[in-house]
């Protein structure tokens, strides 16, 4: 459960940047409680097309990457 509330945190991250029409790098840091993480995306056109969150302390330590969505 707490691995899918990171990934839909990635998610509404990079949707919430994404209003660029132009290829931008965004850094992610996060420290809070018994967490910390630290990762990257890459927005082109409004999409997150790639990126990563390394989670480095707290239950769900690992390294999870971006899945794309497709556009409509």
């Amino acid at each position: 459960m707490k691995t899918l509330k990171l990934q839909l945190a990635l998610v509404a991250c990079a949707m919430g940047m994404a209003v660029q029409s132009h290829a931008q790098m965004y850094d992610i840091i996060f420290t809070g409680g018994s967490s910390a993480a630290n990762g990257q995306i890459d927005v082109v056109g409004g999409f997150a097309t790639s990126g990563y969150l390394d989670v480095t302390a707290g239950a769900n330590q690992g390294t999870y990457n971006l899945v794309s969505l497709t556009r409509p």
